[in-house]
């Protein structure tokens, strides 16, 4: 196959604008495979980079990393996948030298970085990837739901982190997306006795619809009450686990509150700042954990695997689905907050 020239693909150039560019993507060598992008989820950190908050991107740069898409060519050192397979991306590139990579802790590495801060994003019509950061998608699910393998194993790696029981009872900050995936990642393989403090009401309403057992707006219930009734909900204990997905320091110290004594406090929001004003007394005074969780590490089969057992689920969280060249209206209805609004999915044209 020839180079392939003037491929599409979006960057965020400056604060709230998508901008294409042209870039020219060479036939791939050795262990690399070619990918026609079927479709890319926005994640919370493309939002991120859109309004030029991200504590660690800076402008312009590319975006997307929840993809989907089918192999169209491999280099000659590829054995296990061949064109026309769908696969799905895991977004990292670790350098595997290090001690944490040579533990197989690769979401440790000491110099991780990631395809779109090396000028590679996935809102394009191509993709290139190594074969060992592939994953192949079992038949039945479409390129869509896989797009939602990514955020799911950040889901999955948290959930592993926080140590519970079936019927455990938790409380999770944070109405986004990966909220809604911990409530139903959480409901299909743990417990249903789940709880959730957001801001949203329809995100509210979609959590109840996954199966929380009740939900609090911030904007209405005071933190105190909260703390209130999550206590009246777990016989005066407290939840076992918290999962705090919003990256708010009030979020973050309401969240230790309601922790019951050997609680467990999972950190995965993306914080802009330093959290500051946790009183670290309560942490030491109910022996709480508190655990960050970076991304994932041999999560994606897992995450494959529940795509593939409850696609009605995980589809739910699909909202809009949008073509690439209406990416730009798709970043402006996320930061808008008026639609019932889930997952974005992009299709490239």
């Amino acid at each position: 196959m020839a180079r392939l020239r003037n491929t599409v693909m979006a960057m965020v150039t400056h604060l709230r604008t998508v901008e294409f560019v042209s870039r020219e993507i060479p036939r791939p060598a050795g262990d690399e495979v070619l990918l026609k992008v079927e479709a890319c989820a926005i994640c919370g950190s493309d939002l991120h980079v859109f309004h030029d908050r991200h504590p660690f991107v800076s402008l312009p740069s590319a975006i997307g990393h929840e993809i989907s898409g089918t192999v169209v060519e491999t280099g000659d050192e590829i054995r296990g996948l061949q064109e026309g397979d769908l696969v799905v991306v895991e977004p990292v590139i670790s350098c595997g030298r290090c001690v944490a990579c040579l533990r197989g802790r690769y979401h440790l590495c000491e110099n991780i970085t990631f395809h779109y801060r090396e000028g590679q994003g996935g809102f394009a019509q191509f993709f290139m990837a190594r074969e060992r950061w592939l994953h192949p998608v079992p038949d039945g699910v479409d390129p869509d739901l896989a797009a939602l393998a990514e955020p799911l194993a950040v889901v999955l790696h948290a959930i592993g982190k926080a140590g519970l029981k079936t019927g455990d009872p938790v409380c999770i900050f944070g109405d986004g997306p990966i909220g809604l995936l911990l409530t139903a990642a959480l409901q299909v393989t743990l417990t249903d006795r789940i709880f959730m403090v957001g801001h949203r009401s329809t995100r509210l309403d979609m959590a109840r619809e996954l199966g929380a057992m009740d939900v609090w707006n911030s904007r209405i219930v005071a933190p105190e009450e909260i703390r209130a009734r999550i206590l009246d909900n777990t016989d005066g204990q407290g939840a076992n686990g918290v999962f705090e997905a919003t990256g708010s320091e009030t979020a973050l110290r309401v969240s230790l509150s309601t922790l019951k004594k050997g609680g467990t406090a999972v950190l995965l929001g993306l914080h802009e700042g330093n959290a500051k004003g946790i009183d670290a007394n309560i942490i030491i005074q109910k022996e709480l954990s508190v655990r960050g969780s970076q991304g994932y590490c041999w999560d994606f089969p897992a995450a494959m695997r529940l795509l593939n057992s409850h696609p009605h689920v995980f589809g739910s969280l699909i909202t809009h689905t949008l073509s690439l060249k209406r990416l730009q209206k798709a970043f402006e209805i996320l930061s808008e907050r008026e639609e019932k609004t889930g997952k974005i999915i992009i299709r490239p044209e």
